[in-house]
């Protein structure tokens, strides 16, 4: 068996419902908050251990009870992953949530009859004579999650001893609403307005942007959310771009690095190549750690990328050919004019050497493939080039 799956429709309505959810656990202050990871809603601790699982039931119906394929199906669920999870401590303290848009919900007969007997040395017999009693009639659907957990009963109880059914207390986004109110209306008085425009669209950027048809999952940490409400303050980050100095090794090991091809091709000197690759290898080092750690986001990133790019196609179709006739040379001022740009990221003040961040960053971007939104060249006839060497 696999896990549970709902419709392209069912899964596409369901987002819309856990985008508040998701920033009402973010908000209330918990570290980090996936969306369609172990579940509709999971949250992780510092350590990575999973605190809450949700699962979110946005219907008129009454899903507590006896044959409703959406409560044994959501155990069924968190079984699954408990059994196939290869780290399934992370899983110990966790607890586990059901969130019914209903608020008139309420567990009704054998569904109440179980949770009512959580603690009692009969449970097993008990669910065995429950679910004996419902198979006798019902979908095969269903039939396939109750046999599955009578076949990981233990799981199933320790699941139970943690559950918990939580109803909105007006509505999902109305108490988003007046979670943020309370939180940051006194902190940004006359601001408070346009702040909840501003947070509104970030959350809405960070989470939705990615393929409606897959949903995959993603997350939003409280760095992040720090991050957006200092720039919304006009104050700006401070990251440090370390400069680590490569060995013999690590310099060899670039050697044959497009980037590197393209420098040697224009005839940039032995020295200055050594300084392009120690400058290269310390961006990627800190893109990757820095974006990893939430003080700079991917899509603050990708805009910069998008602005140096600008910046040399201007630069290369504004080459004076008179006084720089061969590849060689245009080449050289492409390089020199590119590196004179400044590297600014929206919020966010990058603290070390300016020209070794621009001579990182822009052999970081010649350094990717020719269909890369963000790829730069150094050589006029990069393409050709690349052509010759694959």
């Amino acid at each position: 068996m696999s896990r549970k799956k709902g419709s392209k429709i069912e899964v596409f309505n369901g987002f819309i419902k856990q985008v508040p959810r998701a920033m009402f656990y973010l908000i209330s202050g918990y570290e980090k908050v996936q969306i369609e990871a172990e579940d509709d809603i999971s949250i992780h601790d510092i350590h990575d251990n999973i605190v809450i699982i949700e699962q979110l039931k946005h219907t008129n119906k009454n899903v507590l009870t006896n044959k409703s394929c959406d409560f044994w199906g959501t155990f069924y669920n968190w079984i699954f992953n408990f059994v196939n999870d290869k780290k399934p401590e992370k899983y110990n303290s966790t607890i586990y949530i059901l969130y019914v848009s209903n608020k008139t919900a309420a567990a009704k007969d054998n569904v109440k009859k179980l949770l009512d007997n959580i603690d009692s040395d009969e449970f097993f017999q008990i669910f065995d004579e429950i679910v004996t009693d419902l198979i006798k009639d019902c979908s095969d659907e269903l039939k396939s999650y109750l046999q599955y957990l009578q076949a990981h009963k233990d799981v199933f109880l320790k699941i139970l001893k943690r559950f918990k059914i939580k109803t909105p207390e007006i509505t999902i986004s109305e108490d988003l609403d007046n979670l943020i109110k309370l939180k940051y209306e006194e902190v940004y008085g006359d601001s408070f307005n346009d702040f909840t425009l501003k947070l509104d669209g970030w959350y809405h950027r960070k989470i939705t942007k990615r393929e409606d048809e897959s949903l995959k999952k993603c997350e939003v940490t409280q760095k992040e959310l720090e991050t957006f409400k200092i720039k919304f303050a006009g104050f700006q980050t401070k990251v440090k771009f370390v400069q680590n100095t490569l060995t013999t090794e690590e310099l060899e090991n670039l050697e044959n690095e497009f980037f590197v091809e393209q420098l040697n091709e224009i005839e940039i000197p032995k020295d200055a190549i050594q300084n392009a690759k120690n400058a290269y290898k310390n961006w990627e080092i800190f893109q990757d750690s820095d974006l990893l750690e939430g003080r700079v986001s991917q899509e603050d990133l990708n805009q910069t990328y998008s602005n140096l790019k600008a910046h040399w196609t201007d630069v290369k179709f504004n080459i004076p050919d008179s006084i720089y006739p061969t590849e060689v040379s245009k080449g050289k001022y492409i390089y020199s004019e590119t590196l004179k740009s400044e590297v600014y990221i929206d919020g966010v003040e990058i603290v070390g050497d300016k020209n070794t961040i621009s001579r990182g960053i822009h052999n970081y971007m010649a350094n990717h493939p020719l269909t890369h939104e963000h790829s730069i060249n150094w050589h006029p006839k990069y393409d050709k080039l690349r052509d010759s060497n694959e």
